[in-house]
């Protein structure tokens, strides 16, 4: 049996190395038409996706392990990699310099298409979530510290109140004029219960051993204690639901 790959997560860097490598093989012939017909640009970048969505769909048949069919989401909007391409699109005709030197278009290239693909990779994961991509790199770069100050402070347990308080300090220490992170308990708290894995396996274990309820006991510990809304959705519900 095939390992179940997390494309998205864990397995990301391979994902996004193949795609960049796919869009590469691309790249020249892109380039070349861009060069030759600059205000052509929406048509060229059009027939580049399409020709590397031509690609993708030969790859999936033969992929056990799902990487191309999760590829192909990134390009099924046009319209936004068009977007992404025509904001750099004097680095992609080698009319940008950095530092005295000319930016070389098809490095130009490959550092836009991986911006655009973790911008893209968020979208996919913040949807299903239902939160936004925003929330989704915030999650990100918590993770990424909380790890760090865990591996410090030789922590194994990161679902914790302690690791919780001790990330706050931290973030509030080494971090202190970045407004995107964090750095009150409650809410680092929020996220930890909402997207990391450590928290799932926790509360799965806590419910295993948990008595259920019935739905008349939830209604009755609902009442009268603020969640006047969920009570009514509860009452909404058959017995059997």
């Amino acid at each position: 049996m095939i390992e179940e790959r997390d494309w998205y997560g864990r397995d990301w860097k391979k994902l996004r190395s193949q795609l960049l490598k796919l869009c590469l093989q691309y790249g020249d012939e892109f380039l070349a038409s861009l060069s030759s017909s600059p205000g052509n640009l929406m048509q060229i970048v059009y027939s580049f996706i399409e020709n590397i969505e031509r690609d993708i769909l030969h790859r999936i048949p033969p992929d056990r392990l799902g990487l191309w069919q999760k590829a192909l989401p990134f390009f099924a909007n046009k319209q936004l990699l068009f977007e992404w391409l025509e904001n750099d699109k004097p680095a992609l005709l080698g009319e940008k310099i950095n530092n005295g030197n000319p930016v070389k278009p098809r490095q130009a290239l490959g550092r836009k298409l991986c911006q655009y693909f973790e911008q893209e990779r968020r979208q996919q994961i913040a949807a299903g979530y239902g939160v936004s991509a925003n929330r989704i790199k915030t999650w990100e770069r918590l993770d990424r510290i909380s790890r760090e100050v865990a591996a410090q402070n030789k922590t194994r347990q990161r679902c914790s109140e302690e690791h919780f308080i001790m990330l706050a300090e931290h973030v509030k220490e080494k971090f202190s004029h970045d407004k995107n992170l964090p750095r009150k308990t409650n809410t680092i708290q929020d996220y930890f219960y909402q997207f990391s894995d450590d928290c799932y396996e926790k509360i799965d274990n806590q419910d295993d051993g948990m008595e259920k309820i019935s739905l008349q006991e939830a209604r009755d510990l609902l009442d009268h204690v603020g969640m006047a809304q969920l009570s009514r959705c509860l009452n909404r519900l058959s017995g059997e639901e």
